[in-house]
């Protein structure tokens, strides 16, 4: 997937995928979803790992048969998801322009890797910190305003499903979160690591700028947003969702 570009550091990725994953009937489909939406067309350097929590990762066997050049992580431990998530951010924030974390209950747009890519070029000055997943029906007002971007206010929960990052972000997290696990005594050990990265943005005034329309949506029953935004019937919807078979060139 891709090929060295003249100007890059030799051994330096313009992306590293990291996906986060449990035993769930839809990681499959999340992974076919991202492959096919022109990843494997993507002409700059980059790497997709899944980090599989659990005893097993046969249910991904017939994914890896597909698209053989996925790299797999697994050690048979089951891990939270706070656990995981640091797991892979540790593992893919080396020798990368940009690095992008996935969860493994979402389906993205077609030319995905490709406009994100173009996205994060241009904002790159304005934000350290990019999301393609936004619950809030303010990126709809936003795209009815013609805007390509939408910022966050502060202390706004922004849902961990698809997050871009500069690569000095994620090294002072890291570091953070090991030194100052007071700041999350109230959550229990190990969940919500979405949370926990969101406090972290709100405590150093990191702003996440939101891609508009959003290009990614959420296929899981499960969610970490506020009761204010649980899915009911809606489960599997989000606003001005671009769609899967749409692409937003």
């Amino acid at each position: 997937m891709g090929e060295n570009v003249e100007g890059r550091a030799y051994g330096v990725m313009r992306w590293r995928i990291g996906m986060i994953s449990t035993e769930r009937p839809y990681a499959a489909r999340s992974i076919d979803s991202i492959m096919s939406s022109g990843l494997l067309e993507f002409k700059q350097p980059l790497s997709f790992e899944v980090f599989c929590s659990g005893p097993s990762r046969a249910y991904l066997d017939h994914i890896r048969q597909k698209y053989p050049q996925i790299r797999v992580r697994h050690d048979g431990k089951t891990y939270f998801h706070a656990d995981n998530m640091m797991r892979a951010l540790t593992s893919i924030k080396d020798n990368t322009e940009f690095l992008l974390l996935l969860e493994d209950d979402i389906v993205v747009c077609r030319n995905f890797i490709q406009y994100i890519d173009q996205f994060c070029e241009e904002f790159k000055h304005q934000f350290q910190v990019f999301s393609f997943y936004t619950p809030y029906i303010e990126v709809e007002d936003a795209f009815n305003k013609g805007l390509k971007i939408w910022c966050y206010p502060p202390e706004k929960f922004y849902a961990g499903l698809a997050l871009a990052f500069k690569p000095h972000v994620v090294e002072d997290y890291l570091k953070e979160y090991h030194n100052n696990l007071e700041l999350h005594r109230d959550l229990p050990d190990g969940f919500h690591g979405d949370i926990r990265l969101n406090r972290y943005l709100t405590a150093h005034k990191i702003m996440i700028g939101a891609c508009v329309p959003n290009l990614t949506q959420h296929i899981g029953d499960n969610s970490t947003l506020p009761t204010e935004l649980k899915r009911t019937q809606s489960v599997r919807t989000c606003p001005c969702f671009i769609g899967e078979q749409k692409s937003p060139f």
